[in-house]
């Protein structure tokens, strides 16, 4: 069993980012694309980690808009992250 992550990604006027993908990505150099999906019309998401540890969710749209923050994964256990574009 994964790991669950749920967040919800704004830009930064307030408005949700929708359609966006979101990346969860290895720590560190290793940079590996652990999963991927896209945000729902509300901004929300949700990713299932494979693994535990850190890892970073980047959230990207087609105009360049890009965030990312770091969490660390705990097998089993929800974590949950708010990302605002600039």
């Amino acid at each position: 069993d994964g790991t669950t992550v749920r967040g919800q990604a704004f830009y930064a006027d307030g408005s949700p980012a929708a359609a966006n993908r979101v990346t969860l990505r290895g720590p560190g150099e290793s940079d590996a694309e652990l999963t991927t999906t896209l945000t729902g019309v509300d901004g929300r998401f949700v990713l299932e980690s494979p693994t535990g540890g850190a890892a970073r969710v980047v959230v990207a749209d087609d105009a360049g808009h890009r965030v990312e923050g770091s969490l660390s994964l705990v097998r089993a256990a929800t974590a949950a992250t708010a990302a605002t574009a600039a």
